[in-house]
């Protein structure tokens, strides 16, 4: 008898965790497309990047196919932004001008960066800022516990503007 009880508790506890783990999260979340009528023309998007760290590959990583090694990724609204990670460099501003697929409504930026090996023992962290027009439209700091990845998401939400041509 115990047997049996011991045989329907795993049951359920490893179904159980089975089935929150298939059930939680954003399954396929959909990349909104901007389109030219929604942010006008003259908005220029800047993001700038300042490390306390000079990005390494993470050599742990999982690469599959010919994926490239980088210890940078940078993506706005889930997309990928082209940015090269051995220009990361400690305390000196990583500035992507013209930063593409910023829309009016909610928008968010994803920063993960590895730290090198030699510097796992400190905290490291990383500066976002996100520029519109030379202001400040949102910023942060991310951190990483003892070489861990910095990892962040910085959500923020730009008005829609009506701009006419006078």
């Amino acid at each position: 008898m115990r047997f049996v009880l011991v045989v329907c508790l795993w049951v359920i506890v490893i179904g159980g965790l089975r089935w929150y783990y298939a059930d939680r999260g954003p399954k396929n979340i959909p990349v909104r497309e901007a389109t030219a009528s929604q942010v006008a023309v003259e908005d220029v998007f800047r993001l700038v990047l300042t490390p306390t760290f000079a990005a390494e590959p993470d050599p742990f990583a999982l690469r599959v196919g010919d994926e490239a090694a980088g210890g940078l990724v940078v993506r706005v609204n889930g997309r990928q932004v082209a940015v090269p990670a051995d220009s990361l460099r400690q305390g000196e501003p990583l500035v992507v001008e013209q930063l593409a697929g910023i829309q009016p409504g909610s928008n968010e930026i994803f920063v993960e960066a590895s730290p090198p090996l030699a510097a796992s023992g400190r905290s490291q962290a990383i500066r976002v800022q996100v520029i519109r027009a030379g202001q400040p439209l949102a910023e942060a700091t991310f951190w990483g516990e003892s070489g861990a990845r910095v990892v962040g998401s910085l959500p923020f939400t730009l008005d829609a503007e009506v701009r006419h041509g006078h």
